[in-house]
């Protein structure tokens, strides 16, 4: 602390000039699936402080979400297994839905705050999904959430839930 003290107040080491530095680097989760080969698959939750640092992002994200809850469905175990026909590529962040508080937006429809829902887009296919703490996905595959649901009611329903009640 002293030498970030001295930095701090240009080397003037005055006893009226005490500060104190806390650095807080925050970090999050994710489960990424990749296949090293044909025949193998490696599952492993990773730690990053940027989304950048994820394997499989669009440039077409316009909307950071926290992930407060999240499903496992039929295509996810595909995913999860290293299945042919869902991902379009690995390695990725798996988890075809999920419900959250939007973080960031550039898009007109959400702010930050928002609850939001995602179920049937193409979120753990064709980018990085809700397998996160944090995520960054297309606002057209987003549902804001009404007052009355709230964000782990829409989860229990989840994508299987809405194709059964078709």
């Amino acid at each position: 602390m002293y030498l970030l003290d001295n930095i701090y107040n240009n080397n003037n080491n005055s006893d009226n000039n005490n500060h104190f530095f806390f650095f807080c680097i925050i970090m999050y989760r994710a489960i990424k699936i990749s296949k090293p080969s044909k025949k193998e698959v490696k599952r492993e939750i990773i730690t990053f402080n940027d989304l950048s640092e994820l394997p499989y992002q669009s440039d077409e994200a316009d909307v950071v979400v926290k992930v407060s809850y999240t499903t496992l469905n039929y295509k996810d175990g595909i995913v999860l297994t290293g299945g042919a026909g869902v991902a379009t590529q690995f390695p990725i962040v798996g988890g075809m839905d999920f419900s959250g508080k939007v973080v960031s937006s550039k898009s007109d429809k959400f702010k930050k705050g928002d609850s939001v829902v995602l179920t049937g887009g193409y979120a753990g296919q064709h980018m990085d999904g809700g397998y996160a703490d944090i995520v960054k996905t297309k606002s057209e595959w987003l549902i804001p959430l009404p007052n009355y649901i709230n964000e782990r009611e829409a989860m229990i329903i989840g994508t299987a839930g809405f194709t059964a009640m078709q």
